[in-house]
């Protein structure tokens, strides 16, 4: 698959995510962080850059190295600006759409772009953040006897 750029559907990511549950709750804004944090981690063996599309108001996030922020207009959603990105797209092939939304991964697909569930994003970045994770050390066990003096 030779993608060159994700366009990913925030909230659709972090309403698909079990872990970032307790972020909708407690603040938008640091769950649309841990969704960027989730994207980074693709990059760059999935694609060299992404786009994160929230829907509603801007936030206060920025544009990350390699990634993107756009916030979709208050008329319109994030699946359509996503839509619109691959409908004006040179080489939609060369795009990967992932979002939880099979409409809209069916409109990207009917437009030549390449399409991914959100949980299949989070099976595969979470693949790589666990083997990126250092490794936990064996801890020697010692014997209940060492927990005695020993006689002299």
């Amino acid at each position: 698959m030779n993608v060159t750029r994700l366009l990913v559907d925030g909230y659709s990511l972090l309403h698909s995510a079990p872990e970032f549950s307790k972020y909708i709750r407690s603040g938008m804004e640091i769950g649309r962080e841990r969704v960027l944090q989730r994207v980074r981690l693709a990059l760059p063996d999935l694609a060299p850059e992404a786009v994160v599309v929230f829907d509603g108001r801007e936030g206060s996030l920025e544009d990350m190295e390699h990634i993107q922020v756009v916030y979709a207009p208050a008329h319109k959603t994030a699946d359509a600006v996503i839509e619109r990105m691959v409908a004006e797209s040179p080489h939609p092939e060369e795009l990967l759409v992932i979002t939880a939304d099979r409409a809209e991964r069916d409109t990207a697909a009917g437009f030549g772009a390449q399409v991914m569930s959100c949980a299949q994003f989070l099976e595969l970045t979470g693949r790589v953040r666990t083997e990126n994770m250092p490794r936990p050390r064996k801890k020697k066990l010692g014997t209940l006897g060492d927990a005695f003096p020993k006689p002299r």
